[in-house]
């Protein structure tokens, strides 16, 4: 009867060690062949401050904070090829940190339901009258641009920059989302 439960209990510590071993091989490769190759191409761009990786429920999240305005539509691009190049077909979300400030934020939220609307009704020429009324209105620089997938907003005064991404086909996600 003892030389049975020293069976078992070997048996179960072989598993548990198989399992320690593997989730820390499937960590271990996440890290060195995933994680840092991406942060290390994020931080060869030029406009790239700092960048992190983090994974909640399985997906990724990727916060990358941008030393100064730029073309954002240009940089965001480059950073989603980096990502998704090392990711491959794994979930992943982008996070732009900018240096946005309370006029800026104010800025876009006043632009809210003129953001909904274009995105709604495919009404950028519209979007864009309005957001060159209010800019030399409230002085402050804007650029807005589009591709199939996204609407990027951009708006800066002085040192201070907001750096808004709107997903097309996800109206909901508009104005007001905080950026890190």
């Amino acid at each position: 009867m003892k030389r049975n439960e020293i069976k078992i209990a070997l048996i179960l510590l072989a598993l548990l060690l198989t399992l320690g071993v593997l989730l820390g091989g499937q960590k271990l490769y996440h890290a060195n062949m995933v994680e840092k190759p991406i942060i290390k191409e994020l931080h060869a761009l030029s406009y790239v401050e700092s960048a992190a990786i983090s994974k909640t429920d399985g997906i990724y999240q990727i916060k990358v904070h941008i030393r100064q305005p730029g073309n954002l539509k240009n940089e965001y691009q480059e950073i989603d090829k980096i990502i998704a190049a090392k990711i491959k077909k794994r979930p992943y979300e982008i996070k732009i940190g900018d240096r946005r400030d309370a006029f800026l934020q104010n800025q876009l939220q006043k632009m809210e339901l003129s953001l909904y609307e274009a995105l709604a009704q495919n009404s950028y020429l519209d979007l864009e009258q309005r957001f060159a009324d209010t800019a030399a209105r409230d002085h402050f620089i804007y650029r807005l641009q589009i591709d199939q997938q996204r609407l990027y907003v951009q708006i800066s005064r002085g040192d201070k920059f907001l750096y808004e991404i709107i997903e097309r086909n996800d109206a909901d996600k508009v104005a007001g989302e905080k950026k890190e």
